[in-house]
């Protein structure tokens, strides 16, 4: 039978290892905490980053739906050539937003095919023109 100080070292050295293990298990507690919590913050930026860059439209989308407007406005005989009156270029990104945000479209011409394309079309040729705008990086004209 162990004497009472070979309890008694014993006893301190049990209690060393306690602590140092409930130490190293706090330690890794608080790793997962924050390990969970950036895979959380990335998550809700990956969702915030998709959701603003749908709002913004499809350029090329824009594009191809903006000279289609035109082409199906020239077939029906309501404007004289198919290329789109309005190029990218013809406004400034303040003025792109606001003609849009009125949802005004007469200066386009063709109400009839304006009036029947969807959110998404019309979000997409905003995008489009608002890319190309004559104060844009990279100002365009219809070709």
């Amino acid at each position: 039978m162990p004497g009472f100080r070979a309890r008694q070292v014993l006893a301190t050295k049990t209690a060393l290892a306690v602590k140092r293990y409930l130490s190293i298990y706090r330690e890794e507690k608080m790793i997962r905490k924050m390990i969970f919590s950036a895979m959380a913050a990335i998550f809700m930026l990956t969702v915030v980053g998709s959701a603003l860059a749908m709002e913004q439209g499809n350029k090329r989308k824009g594009k191809y739906v903006y000279r289609k407007v035109y082409k199906a406005c020239h077939a029906r005989g309501a404007v004289d050539t198919a290329k789109p009156p309005l190029n990218p270029d013809a406004h400034t990104q303040a003025e792109w937003e606001q003609l849009f945000d009125s949802r005004d479209f007469g200066a386009f011409g063709c109400d009839e095919e304006w009036g029947q394309l969807t959110d998404e079309a019309v979000t997409d040729i905003f995008t489009y023109l608002h890319a190309h705008a004559s104060d844009s990086p990279t100002p365009l004209k219809c070709k």
